[in-house]
């Protein structure tokens, strides 16, 4: 690949005979070898994405190379034989490649439901075996690809000694503490079983849908398809805090200490010491803005229909009064005025995703009275609600529609100026009263 043109050219001759092919626009990519085992490995799959890339942007239609990579024991390269597995060098299989192949994504095979530690092997061989996925690995990936993709570990390889089915907790676990993490694309592996039982996927050897093809179906796919994952493309993932035992009575870092608290509120079992994942997100890559946080409840939390969290959140001296809650699972907001709380699920695998923002620049319901600040931008539909009074100072640009309420005000203050963007409007539900003069009021 690197002194011979021949191969280069036949890599190339091959992209350009299936970009020609009258199935050529259904082709997304190609997959290399699956689980490259060696370093040496890692420079030609570079080439030759390098190559299927040039050619395909040439005929005006991107494609990359992919693989999944898996990264053994403790992440590093070295025997997996000395005593307890671990690897030998200090080097991290995932860093390398990341740095060495530069792919597309990386694509993460990681497998934490017994995985390194079976079943009893060691006391807290569940917390392990994540803590293998989270701090060996989704930990230092996402310092480096803000895009990758996270196997989502579906099914059993009987080749896998201790492989099991996964329950829909466990799956939904898995999927969710990715996508903390930062995850930005899932990959179903496995999908299909074989004739002779070796794999068990989400669909059957008799070609039959399982329980778990309809979870992904019925659960996980229209969440990623709705609010939740159209939020998640957007921001970033800026720190995580696994394996926070259950109730958390004060935050769990100083920069983010708004999150305050996270209790057992109701429900009809007794409350057990349970642990969560906590992860926050900023508005974008690099913004510094930190208005989002995810929970995750493990997939061994021992949990009944009904119980739910409480999630305490105080906001009071950081410059604004009304803060819209978003959550994105139930598309559910409401307002707290300075301090309040959320309420999510307490059942084993699930999360939510909330966002915390200011109602002068998210939308949402404006409860009591306050005032703009200097460069606020709506983005979200505002209601103005009875007894309370926006007064605008300056110039305010409304991205979205404002709802003045019955008994809701808007006040103009010094050179107060509101700029629609173009299709959204204010509409007042109850009696308008306009004051100024007529070479004021436009």
């Amino acid at each position: 690949l690197m002194e011979n043109i021949v191969p280069r050219s036949r890599i190339a001759t091959l992209v350009n005979t299936y970009l020609n092919h009258q199935y050529g626009e259904t082709i997304i990519g190609w997959y290399a070898v699956d689980e490259p085992s060696s370093i040496d490995n890692y420079e030609p799959f570079r080439i030759v994405d390098y190559i299927i890339d040039s050619v395909s942007l040439a005929n005006y239609y991107p494609l990359r190379l992919h693989t999944g990579i898996a990264s053994g024991w403790n992440g590093k390269f070295g025997s997996i034989n000395n005593g307890l597995g671990k690897g030998t060098h200090l080097l991290y299989r995932i860093d390398e490649f990341w740095l060495r192949a530069k792919p597309k994504n990386l694509q993460m095979n990681l497998y934490n439901y017994n995985y390194p530690w079976k079943a009893g092997e060691i006391p807290e061989w569940r917390e392990a075996n994540i803590a293998y996925v989270t701090d060996l690995n989704l930990d230092r990936i996402n310092n480096y690809d803000t895009s990758f993709a996270f196997s989502t570990q579906s099914g059993k390889y009987n080749a896998f000694v201790g492989s099991i089915i996964p329950s829909s907790a466990q799956i939904n676990y898995h999927v969710n503490l990715g996508l903390m993490y930062g995850a930005k694309e899932l990959r179903l592996d496995p999908f299909f079983s074989s004739d002779n039982g070796e794999v068990s996927g989400l669909i059957d050897e008799n070609e039959e849908e399982t329980e778990n093809y309809y979870f992904f179906k019925n659960t996980l796919i229209p969440r990623l398809n709705g609010s939740l994952g159209k939020e998640l493309r957007k921001i970033h993932q800026v720190e995580q805090f696994p394996k926070q035992q259950l109730p958390i009575m004060q935050p769990v870092n100083s920069l983010y200490s708004w999150v305050q608290k996270i209790e057992y509120y109701q429900g009809d079992g007794i409350p057990q010491p349970d642990f969560v994942d906590i992860g926050f997100f900023e508005t974008y890559n690099g913004s510094g803005d930190v208005p989002y946080f995810m929970v995750v409840n493990r997939w061994y939390n021992t949990a009944n229909p009904g119980e739910l969290l409480k999630i305490s959140i105080d906001k009071t001296g950081t410059g604004y009064i009304n803060y819209n809650v978003t959550n994105f699972i139930e598309n559910t907001k409401q307002t707290i005025v300075n301090s309040g709380y959320v309420t999510m699920p307490h059942i084993s695998g699930e999360a939510r995703l909330f966002k915390v923002y200011p109602v002068l620049k998210d939308g949402g319901s404006l409860v009591v009275s306050e005032t703009i600040h200097p460069n606020d931008i709506l983005l979200g539909d505002m209601s103005i609600e009875n007894g309370a009074t926006l007064t605008i100072n300056g110039t305010y640009n409304a991205k979205a529609n404002i709802t003045v309420k019955t008994g809701g005000k808007i006040v103009a203050g010094q050179n107060a100026v509101i700029n629609f963007d173009s299709g959204k409007q204010l509409t007042v539900e109850g009696i308008t009263e306009i004051k100024g003069t007529s070479t004021q009021i436009n």
